[in-house]
């Protein structure tokens, strides 16, 4: 992981503080999404502001450029400067914002205190409205939807939410994000997003797998494969993980995006979040949706090159006995279980990974042993040779919760018969909240992956042959045994000691001599007497 400059951590930090105004009032998973959708409205504020200086050709003032070439009726070629500039919004853009609707306008009303909600709310409408007919409009559509400004904990009146919400605009409205546009402003939004994942406590891993772990995805995706053109995470939750995974190909700028997340609020983070990091409206097709319960993906792009998961906590479905009619189950002849959906959760992906693509998992322990159903899957999944790496994962480093994981990498093309087990569970750093993994505890993980070497102690390459005859069980420890190190010696503290032993020795001599002389002056004493 680079290493952030001071301009992108003072940034981060200053965006961060502006959630105080909020943060005294409801939960981080309550607040993020005002926080969020509004520093996105900003950035396409900005994206705005900057298009406009461009077309008029100037490099300061460009709120006033922005309203002037907005409203010009001046005829130049043929057509009035307001629809060329309109028509070049929605071209490089892909939409367009009312000078009136810009984020700086709504700061400078709510510093007046005359901001209303209502007009921020008609401003995302007419956002919307501006991409119908463009390629751009399902990346807009609903976007805003779940920003309640009726949310009493904004404000028992109407007034007290108004100012809220005029006192947050204000805030980010501070911050300064000039020169920041593009990959640092996408990278402060990221860092946003795991600082809410981390207050947010169990909630945080539905929407936000650590950088680490996602590093450690992205290295073993992209090792020794063709080029990663289309990337599919099923539960897609911020989009963070899909977009490390791109960061990580060889061709970034060419990989398609495509997403899934039945939750509306974290469906609309991830696209913001895509848009953030300057993902073309034709690389992402995300839907909000559930997964299991509808097949999605189905044409025209339905097999992906890489297929990502990380799978929220305490997940259920519907496990009725006519999915098995469903190509993606109906293989295995059992389903998984409707309180442990682990497995369905697996085989959706698998279902969806081209015959040379890579996926990664992220799976409980207890996948890796329960019988019955799951037991009988993972044998499935044994005998056609599909379970590539099981790697142990260090306790409390997921948000929300201490339990250790597992990462599972599965593919269809193996030529040999082998797995690679990895027990990295005694790889971290302690941290405050959570323990963290470090680059070069990151590094190690995805080497030992690709060497496929042995390692006492740490990684095992075992055939499936061994695992058939542990009953097709894939517990890290029957196959990974803990080398427990030998503690250090310190020869000179040995030495120091002993040389103490050998002095306390020598005075116990003494002391026993002078006794015993003490000793047989008092017999003689006694025998005189006598």
């Amino acid at each position: 992981m680079v290493e952030k400059n001071s301009q992108v951590v003072t940034l981060e930090s200053t965006l961060w503080d502006a959630a105080s105004v909020l943060r005294g009032k409801m939960t981080a998973e309550e607040y993020k999404n005002y926080l969020l959708g509004l520093i996105f409205y900003r950035f396409l504020s900005e994206q705005a502001l900057e298009a406009a200086g461009v077309f008029a050709m100037v490099d300061s003032d460009m709120t006033d450029a922005y309203v002037r070439m907005f409203h010009s009726l001046n005829i130049v070629q043929g057509r009035a400067e307001q629809d060329q500039f309109r028509d070049q919004l929605r071209e490089n853009l892909g939409f367009v914002i009312k000078p009136e609707n810009l984020f700086g306008a709504f700061a400078k009303s709510a510093q007046e205190r005359e901001f209303k909600c209502e007009d921020l709310l008609e401003a995302f409408k007419d956002l919307e409205e501006s991409t119908k007919e463009l390629p751009s409009y399902p990346a807009f559509v609903g976007l805003f939807s779940d920003l309640d400004f009726n949310n009493p904990k904004l404000g028992l009146t109407k007034a007290q939410r108004d100012r809220t919400i005029g006192q947050l605009i204000i805030a980010l409205n501070k911050v300064n994000i000039e020169g920041h546009h593009g990959e640092f402003l996408a990278d402060a939004y990221e860092y946003l997003i795991a600082q809410l994942a981390s207050e947010s406590g169990k909630k945080a891993e539905e929407f936000y797998t650590p950088r680490s772990v996602a590093e450690i995805m992205a290295h073993i995706i992209n090792y020794d494969c063709e080029p990663v053109i289309t990337l599919y995470d099923p539960v897609l939750g911020s989009g963070s993980l899909l977009l490390t995974v791109g960061e990580h190909t060889k061709e970034p700028e060419i990989v398609h995006y495509y997403g899934q997340d039945v939750n509306p609020a974290m469906y609309n983070v991830a696209r913001m979040n895509l848009m953030m990091h300057g993902v073309g409206y034709d690389r992402m097709d995300v839907r909000n949706g559930d997964s299991l319960d509808k097949d999605w993906p189905i044409a025209p792009v339905s097999k992906f090159d890489a297929v990502v998961m990380n799978l929220p906590i305490q997940a259920q479905w519907d496990n009725d006995f006519s999915r098995l009619r469903d190509e993606r189950y109906q293989e295995y002849g059992v389903l998984a279980p409707a309180d442990r959906p682990e497995y369905a959760f697996l085989q959706h992906g698998l279902h969806h990974l081209s015959e040379t693509g890579t996926m990664a998992i992220v799976l409980p322990h207890s996948a890796l042993f329960a019988g019955d159903n799951e037991g009988e899957i993972r044998q499935k999944l044994l005998e056609n040779n599909q379970i590539d790496a099981v790697i142990g994962l260090p306790e409390n480093i997921f948000h929300g919760t201490e339990q250790p994981a597992v990462l599972m990498i599965l593919k269809k093309n193996k030529t040999t018969d082998d797995i690679i087990f990895i027990d990295a569970s005694q790889e971290f750093e302690y941290g405050l909240t959570e323990n963290k993994l470090t680059d070069d505890e990151i590094e190690k993980i995805a080497t030992t992956y690709k060497n496929r070497v042995t390692h006492p102690g740490y990684a095992e390459l075992v055939t499936f042959a061994d695992v058939k005859e542990n009953g097709y069980i894939l517990s890290i420890p029957r196959y990974v045994s803990q080398i427990q190190p030998e503690p250090e010696i310190d020869l000179l503290q040995i030495k120091e000691r002993l040389e103490q032993i050998d002095s306390e020795l020598v005075q116990a001599q003494q002391d026993f001599k002078a006794l015993e002389a003490e000793l047989i002056d008092t017999t003689k004493s006694g025998d005189l007497h006598d």
